[in-house]
């Protein structure tokens, strides 16, 4: 039996995601090519032309791109601003203050010193000259303004140019054993590092040149950079080393043997490298996340450079172009957060996870569909949104914006919110006969003035049934629905004169129940419960249900399994199913009870539905009247956000419990006045 150790598995599972990636010919985030693509003629025919080096001014103003056919001039929006037609170009170092650039002639091993932006070539006598790099030209200008000195290699000699007259000032003999690959000063200017093919890596002070300390890696240098002015960052066939030269200590970042690295480069937030793979893989330093951009250059040891906002990158296109990358995606705000203010309106919060954002754009779910609010600036965390409608669920999220490249981060979590200025939920008793209907406003009898208690109107004779109150439209009012035989017929006007009753065909006739059963719908659904008798005596239900009220007189189902609730013989009693929110998430879900028992579940419809909740509520009455068995009722009698239940009798005796504890005392009680006899159909509105 083979096993593999945690670093072997690391590198199977990069090497098939580089190899993904490339099939598919992976774009980046966001990526722009700038420069002209063109070939030139070969001892073999045409041949594309070639990025051999790439590097930024200090300025951040102008890139420097070195090519097999001289060098090209850009500005930050990718537009040419010069170009030297000359041999290739494989150096590229930049004076401190962004006016000189030294380009190395590579065949010739001569350094141009050119004047910018005009590319004009500075007599310097031909005297500035390197040899050797593996990859390029082992050529650095040193970044302190106040010391004017251009480094060059030659050989295994490290040669100090001044930068006033271009003569050679001073020099490092035998500074490797073998050729100099590379040179790179520290930020500060007072130390530069080499690295040669002899695989090692020198540190060295200036102008002193005493040698500070060495390292030795497993294969020759291809690159050095600086993260501080005592860490350097150096490529190791396929590992990244950061070598604190003064404590003697060194650490591996990203761990990947698999590919052999020939350029990285470093900012506060990304480290990038280019690999033998023909890739650019960033890593975003915050995040400890990685990106892989594979490249179409023609060159197989391509150069890269990051951009000067830190969170972008250069690398060669093709034939002789260029690409920016942008390797920092816009990163979604989280723990957004709705708490309603009295009366209509939301207070919302979020967390900023990103420097560079322009903006946030605000959505909420609106008539079944998300729809922008506003737009608040950049590092704003909070906006509150009036406008609420009673008893409509609402629901938020925010998403970050980037202007510079038109990129929206992925949108937060969705957070809903009920709006503060409806109470909590009251009764409404339907007369079965009849269609009169009360909508009872208070649960105080009699009545506190002004309130008269209740509002009392005809539903009309054409439909009879079981009846409910919903909100079938989104608009916050609930209204009247009732179900007969297989079918709903509900009215989105709230007047007793209502007349426009919309047919929804449900199939099964058992035990309606309607309510918010998906988040993405603003309005509540129709559904019914369905039974079927496993043999000897197990009573198993589903749940079929559609939200969709306006396609159709027969909409298609969605169904939830229910199995067997309360089952027989150790609970009797007809049973009765509600619908409520029992977790505050905005989701209604189903409730059954037997007698004395209530089960309910917090499964969204859709899923299959565990009832592993339960209340004991007993008989109200206490015995005395035994054969009243009540109609069971949910709603959130206290507005905290979560649904209760509650036994309403024919009588108009109502007892609520305001908590969903197993078994605690009875929260409240009170008679509803009966203005039409005792065939009565209870439920809740708001």
């Amino acid at each position: 039996m083979c096993s593999l150790t945690k670093r072997q598995l690391l590198q199977i599972l990069v090497i098939s995601l580089m190899v993904h990636l490339m099939a598919l010919n992976a774009e980046p985030v966001f990526s722009k090519e700038i420069g002209s693509t063109s070939t030139y003629e070969g001892h073999f025919g045409q041949r594309p032309q070639v990025v051999l080096a790439i590097a930024w001014s200090p300025s951040g103003e102008l890139l420097a791109v070195g090519r097999t056919d001289g060098i090209r001039l850009y500005d930050v929006t990718g537009q040419e601003v010069n170009s030297l037609e000359t041999v290739a170009i494989d150096g590229l170092a930049w004076s401190p203050d962004s006016t000189m650039l030294a380009a190395n002639q590579g065949p010739y091993g001569h350094v141009l010193i050119l004047q910018i932006p005009s590319l004009t070539i500075i007599d310097t006598n031909s005297q500035v000259i390197t040899t050797g790099g593996t990859r390029k030209a082992p050529l650095s200008w040193n970044p302190n303004p106040n010391i004017r000195v251009l480094a060059t290699g030659a050989f295994d000699e490290i040669l100090f140019w001044s930068t006033e007259d271009w003569r050679q000032i001073d020099s490092i003999a035998s500074a490797h054993e073998d050729e100099v690959d590379v040179l790179k000063w520290s930020p500060d200017g007072t130390k530069i590092a080499s690295g040669g093919t002899d695989a090692t890596i020198h540190v060295w002070n200036f102008p002193s040149k005493l040698h500070v300390a060495a390292l030795e890696i497993r294969d020759e240098v291809l690159d050095i950079n600086w993260e501080n002015n005592t860490t350097l960052v150096i490529p190791d066939v396929g590992d990244i080393i950061f070598w604190d030269f003064l404590a003697d200590q060194t650490s591996t970042y990203n761990d990947m043997s698999s590919f052999y690295i020939y350029d990285v480069e470093i900012s506060d937030q990304i480290l990038a490298t280019s690999t033998w793979e023909k890739a650019v893989v960033i890593w975003d330093r915050e995040r400890d996340a990685s990106q892989f951009i594979s490249l179409e250059s023609n060159g197989g040891q391509a150069d890269i450079a990051i951009n000067p906002d830190g969170k972008s990158v250069t690398y060669p296109g093709s034939n002789g172009s260029i690409v920016t990358s942008e390797v920092l995606p816009v990163i979604a705000p989280s723990n957004l957060t709705a708490v309603p203010i009295p009366l209509d309106k939301v207070r919302l919060t979020w967390q900023d996870n990103f420097d560079t954002e322009t903006a946030f754009h605000i959505e909420w779910y609106l008539n079944g569909s998300w729809t922008e609010i506003t737009t608040v600036p950049a590092n704003q965390t909070s906006y509150t949104h009036v406008g609420l409608v009673c008893n409509k669920n609402t629901q938020y999220r925010v998403r970050a914006y980037r202007q510079s490249d038109n990129e929206f981060s992925p949108y937060s979590t969705q957070v809903y919110v009920r709006a503060d200025n409806c109470g909590p939920d009251k009764i409404a008793v339907f007369n079965m006969m009849d269609t009169q209907a009360r909508l009872f406003t208070t649960f105080s009898f009699p009545p506190r003035p002004p309130d008269l208690g209740y509002i009392h109107y005809w539903v009309g004779g054409t439909h009879t049934g079981q009846w409910f109150m919903g909100d079938w439209n989104g608009d916050g009012v609930d209204t009247p629905a009732v179900f007969n035989n297989g079918t709903y017929w509900y009215t989105n006007t709230p007047s007793a004169t209502a007349t426009d009753w919309t047919q929804i065909n449900v199939q099964a006739n058992e035990y309606p129940v309607v309510g918010r059963f998906d988040l993405n719908i603003g309005h509540d659904c129709l559904g019914v419960i369905d039974s079927i008798l496993f043999p000897p005596d197990t009573i198993v239900f589903m749940l079929g249900y559609t939200c969709n009220l306006t396609g159709g007189t027969s909409p298609a189902l969605s169904f939830q399994w229910l199995s067997a609730i309360l089952p027989n013989p150790t609970y009797t009693g007809d049973y009765q199913f509600a619908s409520g929110d029992w977790n505050a998430d905005g989701i209604d879900t189903i409730a059954a009870r037997r007698s004395e028992y209530i089960a309910f579940t917090n499964v969204a419809p859709g899923q299959n539905a565990e009832f592993n909740q339960a209340q004991y509520f007993g008989n109200p009455y206490n015995g005395q009247y035994p054969s009243l068995y009540g109609n069971l009722v949910a709603g959130d009698w206290n507005y905290d956000g979560i649904d209760t239940f509650g036994y309403f009798y024919a009588d108009g005796n109502l007892y609520w419990r305001d908590h969903l504890e197993w078994n605690q005392p009875i929260s409240g009680s009170t008679t509803f006045p009966q203005p039409f006899g005792m065939y009565v159909i209870p439920t809740t509105w708001r």
